[in-house]
This record gives structure tokens, C-alpha cells and sequence, in this order.
């Protein structure tokens, strides 16, 4: 994930929330549990984290209203906060134009601070909405604790399989970053790491599969 100085990451943050209310969120996260429970269990990377750990997140997650009418986010801006829509509507705009609405349980602004990049649509209210949010720097120490637990697991997999006996400490430190691959990638990496009667054309082919099929899972 791509880092920005602390006081450009401070001013993004506050910035995504000068439109909005801070609220007493002790009562709503009780009624809201069950949704955000179910927001992070179908969320790409969430999802992998346990029960308990998901639980201590949605803790330390803060209740906002913010008035119909109003910008989240603005496209090109750089990313704040990762969100998660309690109540009310919400349209993503791409150039000024609507491509998608947004109701309750929806989340939204991950994906900029997945990726490093700047805010590739504007989020805008239409009715009064209440939302929660997690910065930007939270957002992120929870995906790097998930991409470690996920580094560590592929470890102790390729650990167990006698055909990866052969590959050096470098080979199998990149089969372990292809993190969240399914098992014929994994293969393929493998094949293209360890066999000695590749070519370097056979081997481009396979690195080429490997790389389209893995952006294809993320993207």
C-alpha cells in the first residue's frame, strides 16, 4: 500500500470530513453489528481476518451524519477514509455522470488506498445519510496484518509439498507473495521457477498467464 506523508494523510482525512457530523456511536453499533459484520465478511480482503479481530475493527470504527446534498469524497482527491453506508443514498459519479447508487450496507473508498491511487469517482449524498468510516492509516495497518497472515500461511503450505523442496529461499519467498492465488497459479509459478527444460519463450508465456489471471482477482 502506498504511503503518503503523515500531514498529506492527516489533511486527505480531514478533508473527507469536514461535510459530516461526528456522532455517539455506542447505541448504533449495536443495532448496526449484524451489517457490519456482514460487510466485512464479503469484503475482498476482510473477510480473511477472524471473527474476533473483525470485532476490535468494527470497535474502533467511527458514526457520522452528513446532510443530503453533500460530497464524501471527490474524484482525483487523494483517499481518506474507507467507508460503510448505515442509512440513506449515495451516488458514485464518474466526470459529473451517475454510474452507480449506493443504499445501506454498501462500502465504498477502499479501493484508492488499496492501490495508491487518487479517488477515481466522487461519492455525493442524495438523502441525509449516516455512515462509518475508518481512516485511512487503520484502513491499511488492517491489510498489511492480513497480507502477513496470508504470507505465513502460504509458507507453511509450500512448506508441506516435496516438490517445492528444490526452489531457493528467493523462489519460494515469490511464490509466497502471490497472495490469495488459487492453486493453478501457484503451479504455474512453480512450473516456471523450477523446470529446467523451460525456455525462456515457455517461461514469458507462463509469467504473462500468471500476471493476467492474478489482475484479473484483484481487479
Amino acid at each position: 500500500l502506498t504511503n503518503l506523508p503523515p500531514e498529506k494523510e492527516n489533511e486527505a482525512v480531514e478533508k473527507e470530513k469536514k461535510n459530516m457530523i461526528l456522532l455517539n456511536e455506542n447505541n448504533e453499533k449495536c443495532k448496526d453489528s449484524t451489517l457490519l459484520e456482514e460487510v466485512f465478511v464479503n469484503h475482498c480482503f476482510l473477510r480473511a481476518l477472524d471473527r474476533k479481530t473483525r470485532q476490535q475493527i468494527i470497535k474502533e470504527m467511527s458514526y457520522y451524519s452528513v446532510k443530503a446534498k453533500k460530497e464524501i469524497f471527490k474524484q482525483g482527491d487523494a483517499p481518506g477514509c474507507f467507508y460503510i453506508l448505515s442509512n440513506g443514498t449515495c451516488e458514485m459519479l464518474i466526470n459529473g455522470a451517475k454510474v452507480k447508487s449506493l443504499e445501506k450496507g454498501d462500502y465504498f473508498g477502499d479501493r484508492a488506498i488499496l492501490y495508491g491511487t487518487n479517488r477515481e469517482y466522487t461519492v455525493k449524498t442524495v438523502t441525509d445519510c449516516y455512515v462509518w468510516l475508518m481512516d485511512r492509516e487503520n484502513f491499511k495497518n488492517i491489510i498489511d496484518y492480513k497480507l502477513k497472515m496470508i504470507f505465513e500461511d502460504n509458507n507453511k503450505s509450500i512448506s508441506k509439498f516435496p516438490n517445492f523442496a528444490t526452489t531457493s529461499a528467493d523462489e519460494r519467498l515469490k511464490l509466497c507473495e502471490y497472495s490469495r492465488v488459487d492453486f493453478e497459479m501457484k503451479r504455474m509459478i512453480c512450473e516456471c521457477s523450477i523446470n529446467p527444460n523451460l525456455n525462456n519463450s515457455n517461461k514469458k508465456e507462463i509469467e504473462e498467464e500468471v500476471e493476467e489471471s492474478y489482475l484479473d482477482y484483484f481487479l
